[in-house]
Parts: structure tokens; sequence; C-alpha cells
């Protein structure tokens, strides 16, 4: 999708969402779902959308919702309200943009039941009524970084492409990961794509969105136009401390892009590190990440970056991205006389039985494409279904293990709701993905191959929701589900383990270099 390149002016620091965090045990949130008008004069575009909680009905930041801190053991009250007004648009079937004012909240990543009052998004919420969420969180919950967004079939990519999203947060717990890791300052970044022009165009021929029809939308006559902006801002600034570490927990949302992050501008040779993707800590922590984050719609990856010196850098897509930003967010590093911080241990991180290694089911998945008319309308199938409630796509039996094999996940991304899968035989020149890696969900570059996916059918006896990450592909049919049969609680009897340090640092002799380099001058 084309960016109508626009260097921003504005040295807004950046800002972080309302934070809402436990009280004796328990997480208390509501979100109200209201339009909102979006205008940037910068970018010459203003719009109606929706997002969550506004605390006006304009503005020129696209803001996310607060950011939920959770521990492992904690229940999680989520009330979600529909302030919208009536549906305006034509229904004409269930693979279709439709009810572009009905809702619901997916809780993306988290290991919990997909059954009301949980993860359930068969839950329709119509204008002018509300729901409560409640989330028993599991008492060996991982510690990770997970993501909430709208997921009503048929409306799903308008909501979330327009704004309803926000993160998740499950906290570690002191023994999880080494001190170090533990007591890292961190930035939360929910990087979202915003398809302007697919949204208003292809999207409302078929939806009939009054929001999105309205005469008060404008934005640059450029075929395909978007932008990208952090926590709702555009091109927003991120400070830093010389020779401190950071740890940044990345959000990637888009519709129909994939986004190759790099540090784009860096000459003060700063260094970043994978600490976790989707969610779940990488095995040898922190991995040396070599150049590039690949984040498909709906990934996350968790980076601790350092700089040895004060100035400025900017993260933003690479050349061979999908998104045209060479600049998403500005960063700046300010001079520090401390001494640095001492290279960070490495570490295989505590695995909840859930997580336990998986190496006797195999399935096989295939996404067909389905061409559409235009960009956006196309969709795709799984195994040549279209998304039916009636009809599962498989059945799988709670507490055992399954092995399937995916084919076209170099075109669609997939995604598993409740249960994280395994990498198998990866095999990837850029190293960002290995064997034994988590996710719930991939897409992979054409350098990169996967032989099969592990995952744990565990604890719940409900739906695992399937479907293709594109969300457009998911509202026009790309979706299934699998049922789980057996007894609720069932596990694979595989047993986790508890963190320990391997040995070894990471970023030593690189750091050490410049920053001998850069105080000498």
């Amino acid at each position: 999708f084309a960016l109508l390149q626009v260097l921003s002016t504005n040295a807004a620091p950046l800002l972080r969402p309302r934070e809402i965090r436990s009280k004796n045990g328990l997480v208390s949130a509501t979100l109200s779902v209201e339009e909102y008008f979006y205008e940037n004069s910068e970018l010459k575009t203003g719009f109606w959308t929706r997002i969550y909680n506004p605390s006006s009905s304009t503005g020129d930041i696209l803001s996310v919702g607060p950011t939920l801190y959770i521990r492992r053991g904690e229940d999680v009250n989520l009330q979600l309200i529909n302030a919208l007004g009536p549906e305006t648009g034509t229904y004409r079937d269930i693979n279709s943009y439709h009810f572009a004012n009905t809702t619901n909240v997916h809780t993306h990543g988290l290991h919990v039941s997909a059954e009301a009052p949980q993860d359930n998004v068969l839950i329709k919420i119509s204008p002018n009524e509300s729901y409560t969420y409640t989330y028993s969180m599991p008492d060996d919950h991982a510690g990770g970084t997970f993501w909430y967004h709208a997921h009503f079939h048929g409306s799903t990519a308008i909501q979330v492409g327009g704004g309803l999203l926000g993160a998740l947060i499950v906290l570690d717990e002191e023994d999880d990961v080494p001190p170090a890791i533990w007591n890292l300052p961190e930035v939360v970044l929910v990087i979202s794509e915003v398809e302007v022009d697919l949204m208003l165009t292809n999207m409302i021929a078929v939806s009939g969105d009054d929001l999105y029809t309205s005469s008060d939308n404008y934005y640059p006559d450029v075929n395909g136009y978007s932008f990208t902006l952090v926590n709702g801002q555009y091109q927003p600034t991120i400070t830093l401390t010389q020779g401190k570490w950071t740890r940044l927990r990345i959000i990637f949302s888009s519709l129909l892009d994939v986004l190759e992050l790099q540090i784009t501008s860096n000459d003060i040779r700063c260094e970043w590190y994978l600490l976790a993707k989707d969610g779940i800590y990488v095995y040898g922590a922190p991995r040396d990440l070599q150049k590039t984050v690949y984040l498909a719609p709906g990934n996350r990856a968790d980076v601790v970056m350092r700089c040895p010196a004060s100035g400025s850098f900017a993260l933003g897509a690479a050349s061979t991205s999908d998104i045209d930003q060479m600049i998403i967010l500005k960063g700046e590093v300010e001079p520090s006389s401390e001494a640095p911080d001492e290279a960070l241990p490495l570490f295989d991180p505590y695995r909840p039985d859930y997580l336990a290694d998986l190496y006797d089911h195999n399935f096989t998945f295939s996404f067909i494409p389905i061409p559409g008319p235009a960009i956006g309308q196309g969709s795709c199938a799984l195994n040549g279904m279209q998304w039916d409630p009636r009809r599962p796509l498989t059945s799988i039996e709670t507490g055992s293990i399954q092995e399937w094999t995916l084919s076209n996940v170099g075109r669609h991304p997939f995604h598993l709701h409740i249960n994280s899968f395994q990498l198998n035989g990866a095999l990837d020149l850029t190293g960002y993905f290995k064997t034994g890696d988590w996710h719930d969900t991939i897409y992979l570059p054409g350098v990169t191959s996967v032989v099969s996916y592990f995952f744990a059918v565990d604890t719940y006896t409900t739906k695992s929701i399937i479907h293709c990450h594109f969300l457009p592909h998911e509202d026009l049919g790309c979706m299934g589900y699998a049922n789980h049969t057996g007894p609720e609680g069932a596990t694979t009897g595989l047993v986790g383990h508890g963190m320990s340090c391997l040995g070894g640092s990471t970023g030593t002799a690189r750091y050490s270099i410049f920053h001998k380099l850069y105080t000498s001058e």
C-alpha cells in the first residue's frame, strides 16, 4: 500500500496509553466503543471512525485502548459498551462486510477458554448493548505481550483497521526471568497501519457503513493510501538514555500488509536483541536480531535496545516491506555520565506445562485463494471451506498433542486462538524463525520454510477459532474452527520448567567497541 511520504515536523513525545492494573487481585476495565473524527493536517487526512474511550469527539491522535496489566491467577472483568448508532448498511451474507456497528472483543494470544464469558468471539454486541467478559487467568499463565481487538465476523477489518485495539500485558513473576530482564524499563509500542483508501473505498462499497461514507471524510487521492501510527500518533519521538537497556513491547496491526521493522537511521550504532515473539520468550534470549523484526498483522515482538551514544535514531519499514514508511518512530538518546548497563545474560525462560516442548496427530491446512473484484474484496478458504458456524473444520481432543502442516502461509498469516504453536523444522536464513519458537500467528517470508507446527490442546473443551489474519479475508470467509472434544481440564501430561541462565551474555563485544569509539571522541 502507498504512503504519500510526509516527514512529520512535529517532535511530539510518544504517549503512553492509559494503564489499568489490578486491585486486590481483580483487573476491572471498561471499553466504550464510540464514534470519533480523526483529523491530521500533516497527512491532509480526516475521517470518521470508531475507537475505545475517546476523550473528545475529534482529534489528531487515533488513540488506542488502555493497556491492561494482568498477573497470572487474577480475575479480569472487562465491560464492553457499544455506544454506536443503529446499523445502516445492507446485510448480504455471513461472509461479507456487514454490521459495521456491531462488535465484540478478542484477547489475542491469551491461553484462556473460548467459551462465554471469556474469549468467545462469536458473541454479538449490537448498538446500545453491553457485555461483561470475565476471564480467569490460569495460575501458571506465562508472562508476555498480548493485545485485544474487535472480532465480530463481518466488521472485524473495518473496526480494527479504524482503531479498535489495545495492548494487554501479562506480567512476569520475579523468578520467571533473570533480574536484569525483570527490572528493565519498558515501553509499549502499538504500531498500527491505517489503510484509509482500502477502508473508505472498497469496504464501504460492500458494507454501506455510514461513517466511512460521510461527506466529512477526506484524504489524498493516492491509490492504496495508508499511513502508520504508534500509539495513535504519527511519527512520535521516544526518548532513551545513553548506555541503558530499554524493553520495547511491539504490537503490530494492519489489514493486508506485513512490516519488516528495522532501525532505519542509526548513526549512533544502537543495538537491539529479540526477547520474545507473540508473547512467548525465545530460547536463549536475548537473541541477536541481525537486522529485522518480521511482523505480520497480529504478531508481537519484545526487543531490548541500547545505544552507546547520545543522538538520534529511527525505527521504520525496510525497503522490502509492504509498508512504505521509512520513519515510523523517531528516537532521541539523552547523554548520561553513568556507567553503561552490563550485557544481558542469556537465559531459558520459565515455561508452564502448556508450553512444554512438543516433539501424534498430523493434520494439513491449506489457504486456498478466492479472488475478488478489487483489493480487499478477495478472500481465501481453509481446506476449501469458508466460514460456517455450523460446520467445524475438524475435531481435536483436549489433552492431545497436535502436529499440523500449513500451506500458503507465505501469502496468508495463519492465526490460532487459545493455544500457541511451536515451529518444527524451521529453515530461515535471517535467523528470526527457529525450530522451537512459539507463535500464535505465522506468516513466512519468502526465504523461510517450516516443516510442521506442534501445539498442545490444553485444558479447555471449547472451539479453537482459526483464520487468516489479513482481516478482510477473515470477514469474507477465511475462518473456521476446530471442536475440542474430551473432558475439560485434560492436559498432555508434559511438564514445563523454571527459568535458567545459560551462561554467556548479549551485546558485550559489539557494545564495548562502539561505546569506546563514541566516548573517546
